[in-house]
């Protein structure tokens, strides 16, 4: 029993190191907005998309998963989306990676507002390292099963960054005009922020450290063995 709980304690030791970094924390949703800007369907034969930037602090940084929160008419459901990573707003230059209906992950309901619900979701990236600086991510063709779904509006309240260096807050949105006249189609540009969450791989002391917890186990396990 002694060894076991060895065993127990070693597992528990080396598990916790699995989580992901925080790469940069633009804060969380605000209920208290209502569904403004759409990353589904189209408008005038343009896709509805919005665009938001985050800051990488440290060069050499892989980006594994995005949490963020999306407006979607109650009873809905939504499994995919596509996004990419750029160095301009609409990803037509300096493209760093991309998925066209990339799935999505709901996680909570966050609660309602009026017709909509406000779910939590996540989506894999690439694993990509990313040298320091300030990126786009863009989202469009949100598949959601009736209407249209909203990227949730926070205004930047609660940007952290990396929590570290708090650079690069607020972020800034584009999107895509979807109920102006078509006369004043094109793109707008201002301080609004969207509320999401990147995260990067672990760190390397915390890659070791796991890698000392799994060969303590190794060892117990393989000396409970002998006896």
């Amino acid at each position: 029993m002694k060894s076991l709980s060895g065993l127990l304690l070693a597992a528990f030791v080396a598990v916790p190191v699995l989580a992901d970094t925080i790469t940069y924390d633009n804060g969380g949703p605000n209920l208290s907005t209502t569904p403004e800007y759409s990353i589904s369907g189209s408008f005038a034969g343009k896709t509805n998309w919005v665009s938001d930037t985050f800051t990488v602090a440290t060069s050499g940084t892989p980006l594994n998963l995005v949490q963020l929160a999306i407006w979607t008419p109650t009873g809905a459901t939504m499994t995919q989306l596509t996004y990419c990573i750029s160095g301009v707003t609409d990803c037509s230059s300096s493209l760093d990676e991309s998925i066209v209906g990339d799935h999505l992950t709901q996680l909570s309901t966050l609660g309602t507002s009026g017709a909509y619900t406000l779910n939590e979701y996540s989506f894999n990236l690439q694993r990509i390292t990313y040298q320091a600086g300030t990126y786009w991510l863009m989202l469009e063709n949100a598949n959601v099963s009736t209407g249209t779904a909203y990227w949730d509006t926070n205004n930047g309240t609660g940007c952290q960054g990396d929590g570290k260096t708090p650079s690069g807050c607020p972020s800034g949105a584009v999107w895509s005009m979807q109920e102006n006249p078509l006369a004043v189609q094109g793109q707008t540009a201002n301080n609004n922020s969207e509320s999401f969450v990147i995260f990067g791989a672990p760190e390397p002391g915390s890659l070791a450290l796991l890698g000392s917890g799994l060969f303590l186990v190794a060892g117990m396990a393989f000396r409970r063995r002998r006896r």
